[in-house]
């Protein structure tokens, strides 16, 4: 089974160097405007925060130690990791908004990631990146 530990490492390798994400830590989250963030389960803790839109911080994304939540249309959304089969990368590379999450359901959770690094570097790729790693040590009997 996923060892949760070791999520804050991933995100903090994969995404410390992403403007747009912010690790919560010992300071806890700086920007000023942010909404609640989402009540989480038992033993779930959050890693950090990926702000889309800075304005209104619509279609924020929060990281945690058991899955991802999507703040849309003022309410959160949420999938666990054990409910995702695979993270695909997009597939127009020129114009990047977000990947889908293929869930075991069949379903698809959009996880809207809009921000790049120097106009050249799309930062969803990176975040599939970090699901392939997540998800990677989780077998079909692990779930």
């Amino acid at each position: 089974m996923m060892n949760i530990t070791s999520v804050p490492s991933y995100a903090h390798r994969i995404f410390g160097k992403m403007p747009s994400f912010h690790m919560l830590g010992d300071n806890g989250l700086t920007l000023s405007g942010v909404p609640q963030f989402p009540t989480l389960a038992t033993g779930e803790t959050g890693v950090g925060v990926y702000v889309n839109n800075q304005t209104d911080f619509s279609d924020l994304v929060f990281v945690t130690t058991k899955g991802v939540h999507v703040f849309k249309n003022k309410c959160w959304e949420g999938v666990q990791y054990s409910e995702i089969a695979k993270a695909e990368t997009p597939e127009n590379k020129e114009k990047v908004c977000g990947i889908n999450l293929r869930l075991l359901s069949g379903k698809d959770f959009w996880l809207p990631i809009t921000g790049n690094k120097a106009g050249r570097f799309f930062d969803a790729f990176e975040v599939v990146r970090f699901f392939d790693r997540i998800l990677s040590p989780i077998t079909p009997a692990d779930r």
